[in-house]
């Protein structure tokens, strides 16, 4: 299932939105094994080196706009989403392009297994 920054269930094609009731249950500590110990903390430390979160703006005409936004229902995820993934793609398939066209990316190959969004 694909979730929203939020964690939320993002919408699916056919899928109505499930909404958050907001009602927590509290539950008690659980005992993990020292192996689920240690697998957690290293999931969690790769977790938190992996992202740094940078913020972009971007001044489109209102059709341009409504382009992405139709595209992205269509896709059943957020516009904002949908920007991203489509421009990674892109930006991956340019330099994949230049590579094999010869022109020298230095520490390109690296960026490209790290970020290709199907691995």
């Amino acid at each position: 299932m694909t979730t929203t920054r939020s964690g939320a269930p993002s919408r699916q094609r056919g899928r109505p939105r499930t909404q958050y009731s907001g009602k927590y249950e509290v539950r008690g500590d659980i005992e993990l094994s020292p192996e689920e110990d240690a697998e957690a903390k290293r999931q969690i430390a790769q977790a938190d080196g992996e992202r740094v979160d940078v913020s972009v703006t971007f001044r489109w005409g209102q059709k341009q706009l409504d382009i992405v936004r139709r595209a992205a229902r269509v896709a059943g995820i957020p516009y904002q989403t949908y920007l991203k993934n489509a421009v990674i793609r892109r930006a991956i398939e340019d330099l994949r392009g230049a590579r094999e066209a010869g022109v020298e990316l230095t520490d390109t190959n690296e960026l490209l297994r790290s970020s290709d969004p199907r691995r």
